[in-house]
């Protein structure tokens, strides 16, 4: 006997047993796990190699191979089916055979389960060409079934070619009659025509397989029904027929669970799978979530304590709704959980699923603002990508482009990003030359926004209309939340360029869109809407409407999230805040940042982050509002350290602008030159940033530098300072009023007080005024009331003191309109410098009751405080009384004033406030004449 007999006949038993193995039919796979280890042991017999029937080894190494590429064994999978291949070729020599047909697609099937898809295709059309050879110039069932498969696998025209060809052989082989071959023609055609993005056909199609289907099988419920039904769900579904679609998805699992009653089953966890794509286009993203889990858990009962496809998937959309549930760090879990799945199973080769896997990390990694790490996934997905597809254009090469591009405009590299999202959008273009494609479409958004970050908003505005056209030609007439999303990226590049009108009425479209498609309910995209509706308002000084419009916002968000913190909700408050600070509702704006912060800090714990420095700044500046200046310095003091350690040995705008906030509060609690230091460092930073100038931060650090100055006696410093801000205002809005641009010529017209160019300063004022009035027609307006304010302090100065009462008057009446007859700093102030006006034109006894109201009024707002306002205040009332004869009275004002400036500056005998005070008591002082010291009521 020869010595391969012994092992030829167990060989020849075991080939009959899995030979019985069809990945098709669930009832069948006990007989790959009963088998398998018995053909692997076999197969690693020495002895097999001596055995001289290649026939019987090509059967083996082919039936094993099916079986290990069942187990997701793909590389041993490859090796076992080339083995059969070349067995094959062996015994058939030249000639063609319908084994080596067989084993010429099995090896195509293993490489497109490794991802090799041109590798792949290769094999399926040597296939394909020698079933030709087999049945030269006549129709047959293995032809008809090569060529669907093979219109399936190429993904270019030539693939509907290969559907078209089958589809006539079919009715040539099964003249006017149904057939279960002329049924998978079909469902290749629709399969192939959806690829092609011609989904209409592709609903066509398979509409004719479900027909034949119930032709085929009437009134009985059948795995392929099941499956067509799947497929109408598919196309519908890309149709934006959502709602059609979910109903075919629910007659689909229906149908499979009365096919496999009480089973886990491979086509009721695809049908599963299915329901939770369509609940999860239809925003069910909860309903969406059970079933993908349900999924998920039934393909972990079938493939148990291994790594599948099938489970890879699963969980690959759990973890996308994971996310949409904002559950973040838990859907960047299961994402890498997917992709250590996929490596285990593709062996850390590239692979297409490994690629997708990375790109699904890395926007979880977004998600989670771990942004530089986001980076690094991405640029490892474009190389595996590259590799993938090398020297091709590739639509994953440029989704992968894409993301790239998010991450590195993510972490500040913009130039970068730029590059990235132009060669996205220009391999999109050359994959679908002369069409409007989705695709497209999003580059020109992201194009958008990186040029924004880049300041570059005019360009940014050009390519998100040119993003919204091209959405409106997609979805033709229709509304869609990507036509809205792109309103609302234009409506923020108008703000940018100050073209808030237009900027108003293309938020009011896009919530008016987003109410459209999300009828009678709360959603994400409304309250985005609801929140940049008010920031417009805000921009057009409609602050009340602005607040409505915030709080609405506010609500939405805390009924999408509740009992939670959230970013959104935290932003919703900063905003909250920022309308009431307009409307001089200062101590709610500050219980509005105070909840954001405690929100921020919560959400990113023991860390330095964007949202925390945001929320401390807010806080800061509605601090100074109140006149809680200490407090405010403290929280300045904390946004400058965190910017610091956000942008590390840097020039950045966030510290600029901290340095600028915390100079002024500087200035304000009297601490000048520490003041004029922070300033200093924020002009020097902004000039750095901006070599050419003109940006509004640099512009307003250049303002508030001109006041820090002015309060250390460095008038003609502090005008150089004012001047050169009204010269980059003028450039940043050309040919226009601007608040700004009012502002800095009020800041001119001080500084000229104090350098005693009066009449110049006078003009000055005027100019302002001008501007205010021509700003906010037929209203009252603080700007207006400041302006007039400055007008009667010149006047004053040039000694029409008549003119100058009128303008004191005017600024007191409209202040008392503003703020409603309450307690207010503009009020206390306006009624001093009425005082002044009036003890100038000898109404000494009217000075003197106005003089004591604005004494008051700082009292009230400043109880129990040592305050210069009040100081001056005073100083007023000594004045009054002094001119009225009522000299010892006079005294104890002056020396009360005196005791207050004293505390206010402690050792600086020669403040210029102190030697005024002086000044005002010599007189005044005789012999034995008792010092009243000052106490705090």
């Amino acid at each position: 006997m020869e010595p391969y007999q012994g092992v030829r006949a167990p060989l020849m038993l075991l080939v009959q047993q899995i030979e019985g193995f069809d990945e098709k039919k669930i009832d069948s796979w006990p007989l790959c796990e009963q088998w398998l280890p018995s053909a692997l042991e076999t197969a690693s017999n020495p002895e097999i190699e001596e055995i001289r029937d290649p026939a019987l080894l090509a059967r083996f190494y082919w039936q094993l191979g099916k079986c290990q590429r069942h187990k997701c064994q793909f590389q041993d999978a490859l090796i076992k089916s080339q083995k059969a291949l070349d067995l094959r070729q062996q015994f058939c020599g030249t000639e063609n055979h319908v084994d080596l047909a067989h084993s010429l697609y099995e090896v195509g099937e293993v490489f497109n389960c490794l991802g090799l898809s041109n590798k792949a295709f290769t094999f399926h059309k040597r296939a394909l060409e020698m079933r030709r050879m087999l049945y030269p110039d006549q129709d047959h069932l293995e032809l008809v079934q090569s060529l669907y498969r093979m219109a399936v696998r190429d993904r270019a025209q030539t693939g509907l070619e290969y559907g078209k060809q089958a589809l006539k052989m079919g009715d040539r082989l099964y003249p006017k009659q149904n057939h279960p071959d002329k049924v998978a023609v079909l469902n290749s055609m629709a399969v192939v025509s959806f690829r092609l993005k011609r989904h209409e056909e592709a609903l066509g199609f398979c509409r004719q397989e479900l027909e034949m289907l119930h032709a085929l099988y009437p009134n009985q419920n059948h795995p392929d029904i099941a499956s067509a039904l799947t497929g109408m769900g598919v196309y519908l579904n890309e149709l934006n027929r959502k709602q059609d679609a979910l109903n075919y998805y629910l007659q689909s699992l229906e149908m499979t669970h009365a096919l496999y009653p009480g089973q886990n089953h491979p086509d009721i966890a695809t049908a599963l799978f299915c329901l939770g794509v369509s609940l999860d286009a239809l925003d069910r993203k909860q309903e969406a979530f059970d079933a993908f889990r349900q999924a998920l858990e039934m393909n972990r009962a079938l493939y148990p304590g291994q790594n599948h496809p099938d489970i890879a998937t699963s969980l690959h959309w759990v973890g996308k709704c994971l996310s949409a549930l904002d559950r973040k760090q838990e859907a960047s879990d299961a994402f890498r959980q997917v992709l250590g799945m996929y490596r285990a199973l593709y062996q850390d080769q590239n692979h297409p699923d490994i690629a997708t896997s990375l790109h699904r990390v890395g926007c979880s990694l977004i998600d989670l603002d771990r942004n530089q790490e986001a980076l690094v996934i991405f640029q490892e997905s474009l190389e595996m990508n590259c590799a993938l597809y090398p020297e091709q254009n590739h639509a994953k090469i440029a989704l992968s482009l894409h993301w790239l591009g998010r991450s590195q405009n993510a972490v500040g590299r913009n130039q970068e990003a730029l590059n990235s999202f132009r060669r996205a959008e220009a391999m999109y273009r050359v994959l679908s030359p002369d069409q409007n494609q989705p695709e497209i479409a999003r580059s020109l958004s992201w194009l958008g926004l990186c040029l924004k970050d880049l300041g570059r908003n005019q360009e940014a505005l050009d390519f998100f209309r040119q993003a919204e056209a091209m959405y409106r030609a997609l979805h033709q007439g229709q509304k869609h939340p990507n036509i809205a999303m792109s309103l609302y990226r234009i409506g923020v590049s108008l703000i940018a360029l100050g073209r808030k009108p237009e900027a108003l009425d293309t938020f009011q479209q896009a919530l008016e869109m987003n109410r459209a498609l999300y009828p009678e309910q709360n959603h994400a995209m409304i309250a985005l809407s609801l929140h940049w509706l008010g920031c417009s308002l805000f921009d057009l000084d409609r602050n009340q409407e602005a607040l409505v419009a915030f709080k609405q916002s506010l609500k939405m968000n805390r009924a999408l999230y509740p009992e939670q913190y959230h970013t959104k909700i935290a932003l919703s408050l900063h905003w909250l805040g920022e309308s009431l600070i307009a409307l001089g509702r200062n101590q709610e704006a500050q219980d509005s940042f105070r909840k954001a912060l405690e929100m921020n800090r919560a959400l990113y714990p023991e860390q330095n982050h964007t949202e925390i420095e945001l929320s401390l700044h807010s806080l800061g500046r509605s601090l100074f509002n109140l006149d809680r200046n200490q407090e405010a310095l403290v929280a300045f003091q904390e946004s400058l350290e965190m910017n610091h350690a956000l942008y590390p040995d840097q020039n950045h705008i966030k510290i600029a602008l901290s340095l600028l906030w915390l100079g002024r509060i500087q200035n304000a609690v009297g601490r000048n030159q520490e003041a004029l230091d922070s300033l200093r460092q924020a002009e020097a930073m902004y000039r750095a940033l901006f070599p050419d100038g003109n940006q509004l931060e640099f512009a307003s650090s250049l303002h508030q530098l001109g006041w820090c100055l002015i309060d250390l006696g460095r008038n003609q410093e502090a005008l150089d300072a004012f001047q050169q801000a009204e010269v980059m205002y003028r450039v940043l809005y050309p040919d226009q009023n601007h608040r700004d641009i009012a502002r800095s010529i009020y800041g001119l017209g001080r500084s000229l007080i104090a350098l005693g160019r009066n009449q110049e300063a006078l003009v000055a004022y005027q100019q302002a005024l001008e501007m205010n009035r021509a700003l906010y027609p037929d209203k009252n307006h603080p700007d207006i009331a400041g302006s007039i304010h400055g007008l009667g302090r010149s006047l004053i100065a040039l000694g029409r003191n008549q003119e100058a009462l009128i303008a004191f008057k005017q600024a007191l009446e409209m202040n008392r309109a503003l703020y409603q007859g309450k307690n207010h700093t503009e009020i206390a102030l306006s009624l001093h410098w009425l005082g002044c006006s009036q003890k100038a034109v000898g109404l000494n006894q009217e000075a003197l009751d106005s003089f004591r109201k604005a004494e008051a009024m700082y009292r009230a707002l400043y109880p129990g405080r040592y305050q210069r306002k009040i100081a001056m205040s005073l100083l007023g009332v000594g004045r009054s009384l002094k001119a009225l004869g009522r000299k010892p009275e006079a005294l104890v004002a002056f020396q009360q004033a005196l005791e207050m400036y004293r505390i206010l500056n402690p050792d600086n005998e020669q403040h210029p406030d102190i030697q005024e005070a002086l000044i005002s008591i010599r007189p005044l002082i005789t012999p034995g004449t008792k010092r009243v010291r000052f106490e705090v009521e």
